[in-house]
């Protein structure tokens, strides 16, 4: 008899094991909230990285064309911030391709392709380039041509595709001068 009492002290009772399940139960949820915050914030700087790394691969892509119009005027030709009749982007389709940085004004990449027109697997990312003349005093804009343009890319992010509002827009400027 001594000793069944000794064991039934040392038993755990119903209580005790639904007390510990509950402990363990909240423990695991603070964990997996942690998990759950991190992983927000990763996924967030993936779109990040991804939209800095897509308007820099368009930017060196604009730059790379001639700064100012190649028919002799050096402000643009006439002020025309837009293509020349027929060019595209797009090499290999049978159209002149845009040779010149003002080519690319209002030029929107969506969804967002290669210079051979190939999708890319960027899904939820749109590209956009603006140009716009300077003024050469303070670099505000300026409805005329002048000799200093800056060239805008923007990046935006909806993985709707919707763009009204973009949940994330990355943007980068460059300013070019005529020498």
């Amino acid at each position: 008899m001594i000793f069944l009492k000794r064991y039934n002290n040392r038993a755990l009772s119903l209580l005790e094991i639904m007390i510990t399940l509950v402990i363990i139960t909240v423990a695991l949820v603070g964990i997996g909230s942690i998990f759950s915050v991190g992983m927000n914030a990763v996924n967030k700087n993936k779109v990040k990285l991804t939209a800095r790394n897509l308007a820099k691969d368009l930017m060196e892509e604009v730059l790379s064309k001639a700064h100012w119009k190649t028919d002799g005027d050096a402000c643009g030709g006439g002020g025309a911030l837009a293509p020349e009749t027929g060019e595209i982007r797009w090499v290999g389709m049978g159209s002149p391709t845009f040779n010149d940085v003002d080519d690319y004004n209002n030029f929107v990449d969506n969804p967002i392709t290669d210079i051979k027109k190939n999708p890319l697997p960027y899904p939820g990312f749109r590209r956009s380039v603006i140009v716009k003349f300077l003024n050469p005093v303070d670099l505000s804009d300026s409805q005329s041509p002048t000799s200093f343009k800056k060239v805008t890319v923007i990046v935006d992010y909806d993985p709707q595709g919707n763009f009204s509002p973009s949940v994330f827009t990355y943007s980068i400027s460059q300013i070019i001068t005529y020498t």
